[in-house]
């Protein structure tokens, strides 16, 4: 995996698997996920590009939780498994939900979950039906549509390097 890719800015999709079913509040409203298996698109446009977003998401570090995909993450036996993620450089998250929405059945979109300043109003957690490696084999495909050559990057890539 390429380092240097992935500190620049760019798009992700992050698979994560939830073992029961969990109540998070998402807007101030409780939100019922069953277990079952989620991809979440996201965009990393500060310092540090995907992989300190990435880091955040997959290694756990977290200081305090901002983003919806947090409240996931932090969810009993919640387990952050790998992300597709294209280093774009431009925020391209619209188009790789576009994508999601309407071209993968394996996807079934989390109605009010995330993208708060996504214009659209879309979704930017989706329910997979398929299993771990199927959902991330279908987040890699989709980022294959985007500009770029998407990435894998897995906790044992990320969390082991220092950070920088």
């Amino acid at each position: 995996m390429n380092m240097e890719e992935l500190r620049r800015p760019g798009v992700y999709m992050l698979v994560a698997r939830l073992p029961g079913e969990a109540v998070l509040t998402i807007r101030g409203r409780p939100l019922r996920l069953p277990a079952g298996v989620y991809i979440y698109t996201g965009s990393a446009m500060g310092p540090g590009g995907l992989a300190a977003r990435l880091r955040r998401h997959l290694c756990g570090r977290r200081k305090r939780l901002w983003w919806h995909i947090d409240r996931l993450l932090t969810a009993p036996g919640a387990e952050p498994v790998a992300a597709a993620a294209c280093p774009t450089g431009v925020r391209a998250a619209e188009t790789l939900l576009a994508h999601l929405a309407y071209s993968c059945r394996l996807l079934d979109p989390v109605p009010g979950f995330g993208g708060s300043d996504d214009p659209h109003g879309l979704s930017h957690l989706h329910r997979c039906a398929g299993d771990v490696e199927q959902c991330l084999r279908a987040a890699h495909g989709l980022a294959s549509g985007l500009p770029c050559l998407p990435v894998v990057a897995e906790p044992r890539h990320l969390c082991r390097e220092t950070h920088k």
